[in-house]
């Protein structure tokens, strides 16, 4: 998995625990673990561009929306009840716990896990290594020695390849890898599934599905931009999903995942030298790819897994929600309007940093795109929106928040909160940029912009030339 991978698969999972966050803390007590794995995921989701995030957040809701059908303890509970919310470290999802984001009532001793999937849904990425054992791993059941005398002489070739060059081969450097590297090590793990599967007697295929899909039961949510939607499919293999809430029952029924019961087969996707494919009853079928996890030979190779098929009559839920069905908490950002509905009916949509261009000296940037507005007042072309980052200015305005700000004209901006650009070299010490919002408070020759959040310092400037306010904030749109 490369590094932007597991960046933006991160980054989804931070956006999917502030959908949920966003919808339940307005109505009940939720309590969000802070945690390593949060604040990276917050970085991570920071990271991205406005229009990135935008569509994280179209994403998480979408799964939101469906979640809140499928899950009636989340809005259904106790008033002396509380909802926390967690992200998984990546400890546990390599101890075999696949969940991302853990919604919990710890008082009901109840707890439901979200696997959070960005634009793929591979089920795992295991290796296949020299004296890896993924029989003993995978199923409890070891790997022969015959399989071991097969495998190891191919990645002790690869090892001595990798140390005979001070740069170190590419595998694009091999003459053909697929028939001196992948079909030896595949045939041998064909051969050795079908041992192992003897050995345990029938119970091969069912540990499989346990190893691939966890100990857990879990929703994976897969984000799909190309086609602007959320699939959510909902892995019940021990029954614990859709939990009914004071006479309140799922809209999906709790039907358990049916397991496989044996294996059918084991054999090489046709036509391909890389795949394999293994099928089980009950509709279970998985493909097994192999290939190298870097570009530089080493003596190890991966396995990307997919489940390939699966018959709907044992699917617990398959659904897909497309993003913009049912908008929530903003407006659809459209990428042009009428001129006649531009500063009437819709708002330009900026980053800060274009924004304050935009209203501070007259530069002609274009906009993200534009947003329909409702229950703002008069609109006018002093007014543009721009959205929020980080979590210093909670609880008025929340990380990804959209706010309508307006030019500053003659108004006095003194402990209001504005739009600011800093010209004294320095960041902001939340999100490292030079354009935020924040409460300006005058005090004789020293300004300083305030947080409202008490978890972050308030950051004090000389003078007023160390600080241009360029506009104030006029509404935050929910």
């Amino acid at each position: 998995m490369s590094q932007n991978t597991m960046q933006n698969g991160k980054a989804f999972e931070y956006a999917c625990l502030t959908a949920l966050n966003d919808k339940f803390s307005a109505y009940q007590n939720v309590n969000v673990i802070d945690s390593a794995q949060l604040r990276t995921a917050r970085a991570c989701y920071e990271a991205l561009s406005l229009k990135a995030r935008r569509d994280m957040r179209l994403a998480a809701e979408a799964m939101r929306r469906v979640i809140v059908r499928l899950e009636p303890k989340l809005e259904n509970f106790r008033q002396d009840d509380v909802l926390t919310l967690a992200l998984q470290s990546d400890q546990r999802g390599q101890a075999g716990d696949v969940r991302d984001v853990l919604c919990m009532r710890i008082g009901e001793n109840w707890e439901i896990g979200i696997s959070c999937k960005h634009n793929h849904s591979a089920v795992k990425h295991s290796r296949l290594a020299l004296d890896l054992d993924f029989g003993k791993k995978w199923v409890g059941c070891p790997c022969s020695s015959v399989y071991f005398a097969e495998v190891n002489p191919v990645f002790h070739s690869l090892e001595k390849s990798a140390r005979a060059h001070s740069q170190r081969m590419l595998w694009s450097d091999l003459e053909d890898k697929e028939r001196d590297v992948y079909i030896p090590v595949l045939n041998a793990f064909i051969k050795e599934i079908k041992r192992i599967d003897e050995e345990l007697n029938g119970q091969f295929a069912p540990r499989l599905v346990h190893y691939l899909l966890g100990e857990k039961d879990f929703y994976k949510v897969i984000s799909d931009d190309g086609n602007r939607s959320t699939r959510i499919e909902a892995y019940n293999l021990s029954g614990t999903l859709g939990e009914s809430s004071n006479g309140v029952k799922s809209l999906y029924g709790r039907k358990k995942l049916s397991l496989p019961t044996r294996m059918i087969e084991v054999r090489y996707k046709d036509g391909s030298r890389n795949t394999v494919e293994l099928t089980c009853d009950r509709g279970w079928q998985f493909s097994f790819r192999i290939h190298n996890a870097s570009s530089r030979i080493e003596p190890s190779l991966k396995f990307d897994i997919q489940l390939v098929s699966q018959l709907s009559s044992h699917a617990s839920v398959n659904i897909d929600e497309p993003w913009c069905s049912c908008p929530e908490k903003h407006g659809v950002i459209l990428e042009s309007v009428q001129f006649a509905l531009r500063f009437r009916e819709y708002l330009p949509v900026y980053s800060l940093r274009a924004a304050c261009g935009v209203l501070g000296r007259g530069d002609v940037v274009e906009p993200v795109g534009w947003m329909r507005m409702e229950g703002v007042g008069r609109l006018d072309n002093s007014m543009v929106v721009v959205q929020a980052t980080g979590r210093s200015m909670e609880p008025i305005i929340h990380d990804g928040d959209f706010c309508v700000v307006r030019k500053l004209g003659a108004v006095d901006y003194n402990n209001r909160i504005v739009l600011v650009q800093r010209n004294d070299g320095a960041a902001d010490p939340e999100d490292g940029g030079a354009y935020l919002l924040k409460r300006f408070v005058k005090n004789g020759k020293e300004a300083v912009l305030r947080s409202l959040n008490r978890e972050y310092a308030d950051i004090r400037v000389a003078d007023d030339g160390d600080v241009k306010v360029i506009a104030y904030l006029h509404k935050v749109v929910r």
